[in-house]
């Protein structure tokens, strides 16, 4: 009996050729890990943004979600020293006196901004979600 390609006739050649078959098949079939997952979690902000130019003042409505991994724990965070929370969900604590730090612009080098830190604790059911009013 005479095969069609030479190269079969030796059992080896064959079996070496199966193994990487089914190899690539297994490795097919296998979930991937979609991008995302690698990455560090991201947070979701939704915005509600005043701007009173007159009276040189804004007023921003944050409510931000947070993704499951974070969830329930405590996060800390740094807001504008310039910016006041007046309102909030959880339980938050100004962390420390505001900190100077330079900003890199290339549009006024040097100008300074102050930047206050916070701990927020999240508590309830929904401690996925956070409403910040400053």
């Amino acid at each position: 009996m005479r095969m069609l390609n030479p190269s079969f006739s030796n059992p080896l050649s064959f079996i070496t050729l199966l193994a990487l078959v089914l190899a690539w098949q297994w490795a097919a079939a296998q979930p991937l890990i979609p991008v995302e997952s690698l990455e560090e979690p991201l947070v979701h902000h939704s915005l509600k943004v005043l701007v009173d130019p007159v009276a040189q003042r804004i007023s921003v409505e944050d409510t931000i979600t947070l993704p499951e991994q974070l969830g329930g724990n405590e996060i800390s965070f740094g807001l504008n020293g310039n910016l006041n929370i007046s309102d909030y969900t959880g339980n938050l604590q100004a962390i420390g006196n505001p900190v100077v730090t330079d900003i890199n612009s290339n549009a006024s080098p040097g100008a300074m901004a102050s930047t206050t830190q916070y701990s927020l604790g999240l508590q309830g059911r929904n401690n996925s979600q956070v409403l910040l009013i400053y």
